[in-house]
């Protein structure tokens, strides 16, 4: 008689762990920083092991959902999404959330810069995905970011002592300490705390600054120098 209640009892737990759902899974999706005026987001359809419909809603921040579409609606602030699959006889429920943040910058895409500047005119730049160029100087421990010719859009920056830049355009630009000609001016520039043309090309692709010195990579493959010892 106990034997045949232990088996009886066997089979039905076996029986229930059977019918248990597997768990779904959502796809490795992540979303970086995003700016107000960005695309709409295209938002994972289905579940990744079980491929049934996901439903996504808005769990807060300036979002709005239509489908698998999120569309930013024009503010800045953090953004959580909501997505669900009610399951079936095979699979569990799902719920997960993803969260990412909207700014103003919508995030960067290059950073360059010499902390300990003494001549005030430089200190960390950056570009973001926008091609915005933003500087931070350290003023009293606290630093300040500042929009660096907000009329230009940017594609890559070199700084330090001083600061040299290529403009989406492909024009060349510098500023900062230049007492040894690394501003492309020869010794009629020595310092400028804003931004100068350096000549009237636009094939200019990268550059690099050391000390007192510049160097720049045009789209044809030169490379040039100018500044101490060049």
């Amino acid at each position: 008689m106990r034997t045949l209640t232990f088996l009886v009892f066997t089979l039905l737990w076996s029986s229930a762990y059977s019918r248990a759902g597997e768990p779904q899974t959502l796809p490795d999706f992540r979303v970086p920083i995003r700016s107000p005026g960005d695309p709409p987001i295209i938002l994972p359809a289905v579940a990744e092991n079980s491929g049934l419909p996901l439903t996504w809603s808005v769990a807060a921040g300036p979002v709005a959902v239509s489908g698998n579409l999120a569309t930013l609606t024009g503010a800045y602030g953090g953004v959580t999404l909501r997505a669900t699959q009610t399951g079936n006889a095979q699979w569990d429920p799902l719920e997960r959330f993803v969260t990412f943040p909207v700014t103003e910058d919508g995030g960067f895409r290059e950073v360059s810069g010499f902390m300990g500047n003494t001549h005030g005119l430089d200190g960390i730049k950056a570009i973001t995905r926008h091609g915005m160029l933003l500087a931070w100087q350290d003023t009293l421990n606290q630093p300040e970011r500042r929009r660096v010719r907000p009329d230009i859009r940017w594609k890559t920056v070199s700084a330090g002592y001083h600061t040299v830049a290529v403009s989406e355009d492909g024009s060349l630009w510098a500023w900062g300490s230049g007492w040894e000609g690394e501003l492309g001016a020869g010794a009629e520039l020595i310092s400028s705390a804003t931004p100068e043309r350096v000549g009237t090309d636009k094939d200019w692709w990268k550059v690099a600054t050391m000390f007192r010195s510049t160097f720049a990579l045009k789209t044809d493959g030169t490379l040039w120098r100018w500044g101490e010892l060049s």
